[in-house]
C-alpha cells in the first residue's frame, strides 16, 4: 500500500467503534460498511473488514483511535493508521 488512494481503501474517513459493531464510513452520515466487533468492547475491536483482519484500540486521554491492518504476507509491513479528531459516543 505505497499510496493515500490505495490507503483510502481499507480505512474510511470516518470509524465508530461499539462493543458490538464497527462502523465504516465516507462521511459522518454516509456509513459503508458495518462489521462485528469481536472483542466486544468500546476500547479495543478486532474486526473483518474487505476481508482483511483489522485491530482497533482507542486512548480515550488522547482522543485517538488507532487502527492496524494485519499483513496479507509474512514479513510485510503496513503502517498503522491514526484517527485524531474522537470522541466518546453516549
Amino acid at each position: 500500500m505505497g499510496s493515500r488512494r490505495a490507503a483510502e481503501t481499507y480505512f474510511t474517513p470516518y470509524i465508530t467503534l461499539t462493543k458490538k459493531d464497527v462502523y465504516w464510513a465516507r462521511s459522518e452520515y454516509r456509513i459503508v460498511g458495518l462489521t462485528d466487533n469481536q472483542s466486544r468492547s468500546e476500547v479495543h475491536g478486532t474486526t473483518q473488514w474487505n476481508g482483511v483482519e483489522m485491530t482497533l484500540m482507542y486512548h480515550e486521554a488522547a482522543q485517538v483511535l488507532w487502527v492496524t491492518m494485519q499483513p496479507w504476507r509474512k514479513g510485510q509491513v503496513i503502517p498503522t493508521v491514526a484517527y485524531t479528531k474522537c470522541a466518546t459516543l453516549d
